[in-house]
């Protein structure tokens, strides 16, 4: 169907450390008009740790009825410095989803500490006229140590007070 799918055997242990990238190469060879064709195909990768994962608790504060922060709490495997990114849609009076805004945050997680903010403007958001439900999209938590994305949902949240 147009595509390539390279099934690579499994890693038994992740690395300590993520330093340099790593290249993969393919070799391909096919038939065009009866013609044999070779190509080699090359792209950078880079492994990364699995540092944390998104838990299922976000805790949720409210402000006049509209979202103002989400705490997430984040499953550490090492500690570091983390971001979160996500969009926030509210409800227009056809029940359509409308983007009103975009927010991100980041700090230093330990075992000790281990949650994460997202401050959402509740001006701007009381600006767009729009309403609950209001979802939260393209939730993504990296991990800014490693410039790697940990995980990403691009439908997370449903919000109503």
């Amino acid at each position: 169907n147009g595509q390539w799918q390279a099934k690579l055997p499994p890693v038994s242990n992740m690395p300590s450390s993520n330093a340099g990238l790593s290249e993969i190469q393919i070799n391909v060879q096919t038939q065009v008009n009866g013609q044999a064709v070779y190509r080699t195909v090359k792209t950078a990768v880079k492994q990364y740790v699995p540092s944390g994962k998104l838990s299922s608790n976000v805790d949720s504060r409210w402000h006049d009825g509209l979202p103002s922060q989400l705490t997430f709490a984040v499953e550490l495997q090492k500690e570091g410095r983390f971001g979160v990114n996500a969009a926030l849609t509210g409800t227009d009076s056809a029940g359509n989803d409308i983007l009103i805004l975009t927010s991100q945050s980041a700090a230093w997680l330990t075992n000790e500490s281990s949650t994460i903010s997202l401050d959402l403007d509740t001006a701007a958001i009381k600006r767009s006229g729009l309403s609950a439900p209001f979802k939260l999209k393209a939730l993504e938590l990296v991990d800014q140590g490693q410039m790697a994305r940990l995980s990403y949902q691009q439908q997370a949240l449903t919000m109503s007070l």
